[in-house]
């Protein structure tokens, strides 16, 4: 289950070249919760009994694969004081060969491969994996503003940037026609956080 509720303000200022979106921060928020809790189930087979409580019966008799010390609990917190929001990821999977399974699913697995474990589980290994964001303990955010600008600088043009500017190449004294693509985040509250990039 993904939850990405929208609650967003987007300005496009085609002359400035800039794209802004504004959007206050409504936390806690789940954002993902995936879960695969694999089962067996023992009953008496009965064809001449009551089957009115079928569903009931079937899911007090369910026997989970893995047992509780099979598997490995986390609850890991991020970015807290960074941002004002921390990110929060809380569940289980399982301990055997974990190491070993993360390593073969990031190094030689295909995408493909990916989506189809992530879909499908073919070895029904048990997993519970919740994100969810909440505000920081000190100074949360409670807005959030994504400026994104473009710019198409000429030989000749000034060279405005956060960033040293290395528009030259080489040796040569002629600066070349440039593309440039300035990204800013920033996280408003008591105490505002902003984060800058630029990719020329």
């Amino acid at each position: 289950l993904i939850s990405w509720p929208l609650d967003l303000k987007a300005t496009l200022a085609p002359l400035e070249g800039k794209l802004k979106l504004h959007r206050p921060l409504h936390l806690p928020w789940n954002a993902a919760n995936h879960h695969f809790r694999p089962f067996t189930f023992q009953m008496p087979y009965d064809l001449g009994g009551d089957h009115v409580n079928a569903i009931t019966e079937l899911s007090k008799a369910q026997k989970p694969l893995f047992r509780a010390d099979e598997l490995l609990e986390f609850d890991r917190h991020y970015f807290g004081d960074v941002f004002g929001v921390a990110m929060n990821i809380k569940g289980y999977l399982v301990k055997k060969g974990l190491h070993s399974g993360l390593h073969e699913f990031i190094h030689e697995m295909t995408a493909r491969e990916r989506f189809y474990y992530l879909l499908i589980n073919p070895h029904w290994h048990p997993r519970d994996v919740k994100i969810y964001f909440e505000p920081a303990a000190e100074d949360p955010s409670t807005e959030l503003d994504v400026e994104i600008g473009y710019k198409f600088l000429e030989h000749d043009d000034e060279r405005h940037s956060h960033f040293p500017v290395h528009d030259q190449i080489g040796q040569d004294p002629e600066v070349p026609s440039t593309h440039v693509i300035n990204f800013d985040v920033s996280f408003k509250g008591a105490k505002e956080r902003k984060v800058s990039a630029e990719l020329r």
